[in-house]
């Protein structure tokens, strides 16, 4: 008859003695390395194959381009005369003070 105890106690004593640190870098590094460039070549190579597709290939067709050129075109421009004058007037401003003459800054590093 198996003595459950005992069994638990085996259990237990070679989970404490497991590292998964150690035992997933001697996976990776020692006897895996085939493994792992192999995998990052793939992964490397799928990345390289998406960037290539979405800079030279785009998936809109014509109809599709000029569907969205027409939707631009119908779109209106609100152009509100108060806050362009106040943009106009602050960077006036902004002008204004950025040619005073640094004469009346005092020095804040002088020791008297």
């Amino acid at each position: 008859m198996v003595n459950f105890n005992e069994f638990k106690l085996k259990i237990k004593s070679q989970l404490a003695n497991f590292n998964f640190f150690d035992w997933s870098l001697d996976f990776l590094l020692k006897k895996n390395r085939p493994f792992l460039i192999i995998f990052s070549m793939a992964l490397f190579s799928y990345c390289a194959c998406l960037w290539y597709g979405y800079l030279y290939r785009p998936n809109w067709s014509e109809d599709k381009k000029q569907a969205y050129i027409e939707s631009r075109k119908e779109e209106e421009v609100v152009f509100n005369k108060n806050k362009f004058n106040r943009v106009i007037s602050e960077v006036a401003n902004r002008k204004n003070n950025f040619q005073k003459s640094m004469e009346s800054v005092p020095d804040i590093f002088s020791l008297k």
